[in-house]
């Protein structure tokens, strides 16, 4: 995304180097680590920062290990890299919120927004959104409970009412 802190082609050099952003936490170490939250009694686990939590390779198997330890699953994403297949674990598994920053209403104003995607990579996420929905329909979940994140700027302001009509 365009305000991203550390992927946004604004920043220019102070952009996250390359080798920092290949950089992932094992997942026997992340699962240790909710252990370790679980046991001092934290019931909240909320992933972001660093980039999109769906880039690790384990994402799903880790909010899937915080769902069965009975905490509380947040995050911040933007909802690019999820497939049907993670869409519906995610759904299974009882994901509680997800705060997904679409920026946009329409395909143009994503394009505007997110510099390394296209209007295609916007129709393609809302139907995401929509399979999500289906799933929590089979599955008669109410979670999760999606929250749209629209940051207005220079790039989109002018996108509002179709912001409004795709959260709708």
């Amino acid at each position: 995304c365009v305000g991203c802190w550390c992927h946004s082609p604004l920043l220019g050099e102070l952009t996250m180097d390359l080798e920092t952003k290949k950089k992932k936490l094992p997942f026997d170490l992340v699962k240790k680590l909710i252990c370790d939250l679980e046991e001092i009694g934290t019931r909240y686990i909320y992933f972001t920062g660093g980039g999109d939590p769906f880039m690790h390779p384990k994402a799903v198997e880790v909010i899937e290990f915080v769902k069965k330890k009975g905490l509380i699953c947040d995050m911040s994403t933007n909802f690019s890299l999820v497939t049907k297949e993670k869409a519906e674990r995610i759904v299974k598994a009882g994901t509680d919120h997800m705060n997904i920053s679409l920026w946009a209403g329409s395909p143009e104003s994503y394009d505007a927004t997110h510099p390394n995607k296209t209007g295609e990579d916007f129709i393609k996420l809302i139907n995401m959104l929509s399979y999500v929905h289906k799933m929590k329909k089979k599955y008669n979940k109410n979670k999760p409970i999606i929250h749209i994140y629209n940051v207005i700027s220079t790039c989109n302001y002018w996108d509002f009412d179709n912001m409004i009509e795709t959260a709708y």
